[in-house]
């Protein structure tokens, strides 16, 4: 199982640092990993809290964001702390090709059950299912998505899902943004010093996007209006 952590946007590659124990990967600038991964402490800064005294501070809300997939599934976690929005932590888990889809599915829930455990997210955004002409793609990552809901629902974690279309209109304003394009825009928004992975940075869009967006939606909510998307209107088949 490799976990890559990369924390405050400082990863192994640029500083040249691999922490391997119990088999997790976790990469970050200094970071001493104890046991399982899960205790982290660089520079003597709290990596569950990335050093900041949330009760003091009005935190309100940490969110996972994840971008589902059986080879690379990319996580983000980000804070609410008052009216801004603060990047806590972002990863990839990495699985084996040479794995059974069952064995790729162990991994990830093992690696997803540290992490919850570790960051201890009050709500998680997932990349809804869409539309894929391949199948068998699509079935693949349907199975890494039903492990992820079924993972987060039994940690008592809110689930919202979000198209990706939704979320790249919200950090990039398209719907069409390219991946590199997300990317850039997530360094930018979170003053990343280093670029994340891909499938990170679009983990980090889904948990901006959440928190974006949820103080319209929570408004919403109060007044009594239901957002939901529009649906699409199917054609007519006719013979």
């Amino acid at each position: 199982m490799g976990v890559n952590r990369e924390w405050k946007g400082t990863g192994c590659e640029s500083d040249g640092v691999d922490c391997e124990s119990d088999g997790v990967d976790c990469e970050s600038d200094g970071v001493d990993c104890e046991s399982d991964g899960v205790d982290c402490e660089s520079d003597g800064v709290d990596c569950e809290s990335n050093g900041v005294d949330y009760a003091s501070k009005g935190f309100a809300m940490r969110v996972l964001g994840i971008d589902p997939g059986t080879r690379h599934l990319g996580w983000g976690v980000l804070d609410r702390v008052g009216g801004s929005i603060r990047h806590v932590a972002h990863g990839v888990i990495d699985t084996e090709a040479s794995d059974s889809i069952a064995q790729r599915l162990v991994v990830i829930d093992d690696a997803l059950t540290l992490l919850v455990a570790e960051h201890e997210p009050t709500a998680a955004s997932v990349e809804a299912l869409f539309f894929a002409k391949d199948a068998q793609a699509a079935s693949k990552l349907g199975h890494a998505r039903g492990v992820i809901l079924l993972r987060l629902i039994r940690a008592g974690v809110a689930i919202h899902e979000y198209p990706p279309a939704r979320v790249k209109r919200a950090v990039a304003g398209s719907g069409q943004a390219t991946k590199e394009q997300v990317q850039r825009t997530m360094m930018q928004l979170l003053s990343l010093a280093v670029a994340p992975r891909l499938d990170a940075s679009d983990a980090l869009a889904n948990a901006f996007a959440h928190l974006a967006m949820a103080p319209f939606e929570e408004a919403m909510r109060r007044m009594g209006v239901v957002t939901k998307p529009k649906a699409r209107r199917r054609r007519p088949r006719f013979g």
